[in-house]
């Protein structure tokens, strides 16, 4: 066999089962093309064996997929593309957190993006931030801002303290949670909470003050709807206990003062 086939059969072994390195003199690296034409691409085999160096390196995989292996050995994923003209570089993850099979699917994600003119680095952006916003929204502080609104509107102390007392009932269910991902499910299971312990009524109108909130965040655009509409319907009815009618013949007239049978009047 000649030297030249030789070296390729055994490339050939070599890249089938992702090893990388030296042979015969010659310094194959996961995401080079070896001198027989044969592409080889990234593989978990060959992405553990890389070692850091003093310098940063990178590793194609392929469609734009590389791996930077940092001087600190970090591994991070990244994803190499140009939009509008410009070169652009997102970042996909840290592995082995984020495996070689996943950042393929978060590279032919961000590459659909590309396809429909959003740049996938100001898009991530855009998500991270309003995340950062909705996690700061949360029931409390919606509640707490509402509350603070209805006193500056001269509402009645009385209503306040009991607009209060009901949201306090729901912030031990939903209190640190974005209002925004706050789902009917989640309302219900805060006044089942209640109607368990026999307040049939408290639980009613907490959905009627929990729904108040939800429509001061939807006016001061941080919500999109009131989930308390879904739950009509959902919560158990107070028993309304029925009393027999006062008739003529049941009601007492007391006599007048003076009279002797008045129960005031002197004996």
């Amino acid at each position: 066999m000649q030297p030249q086939a030789f070296l390729a059969v055994h490339l050939r072994a070599l890249a089938a089962i992702g090893i990388v390195g030296h042979y015969v003199g010659h310094k194959t690296k996961p995401n080079s093309v070896s001198p027989t034409g044969i592409s080889m691409a990234l593989t978990d085999v060959a992405i553990r064996a890389l070692k850091a160096q003093p310098t940063k390196q990178k590793f194609t995989d392929s469609a734009g997929l590389q791996i930077w292996v940092l001087p600190t050995e970090t591994k991070v994923w990244r994803y190499a593309d140009r939009f509008n003209g410009t070169q652009k570089s997102l970042a996909l993850g840290q592995y082995p957190i984020i495996g070689l099979s996943e950042a393929r699917k978060r590279r032919d994600e961000a590459k659909a993006q590309l396809g429909n003119g959003i740049d996938p680095a100001r898009h991530k952006q855009r998500q991270k931030a309003s995340k950062a916003v909705s996690e700061v929204n949360t029931f409390s502080v919606l509640a707490t801002e509402l509350l603070a609104k209805k006193q500056r509107e001269g509402k009645a102390s009385a209503t306040i303290g009991k607009r209060e007392w009901l949201y306090g009932l729901a912030k031990d269910g939903i209190g640190d949670m974005p209002i925004a991902s706050i789902t009917a499910p989640d309302i219900l299971a805060v006044l089942q909470a209640a109607e368990r312990k026999g307040l049939l009524e408290t639980a009613r109108r907490m959905r009627s003050a929990i729904g108040e909130v939800f429509r001061y965040a939807i006016a001061t655009r941080r919500a999109t709807n009131d989930p308390t509409f879904a739950l009509r319907g959902a919560l158990a009815k107070p028993q309304v206990k029925h009393r027999a009618a006062l008739t003529e013949h049941s009601v007492y007239v007391f006599p007048a003062v003076g009279n002797p049978r008045h129960p005031m009047s002197d004996r």
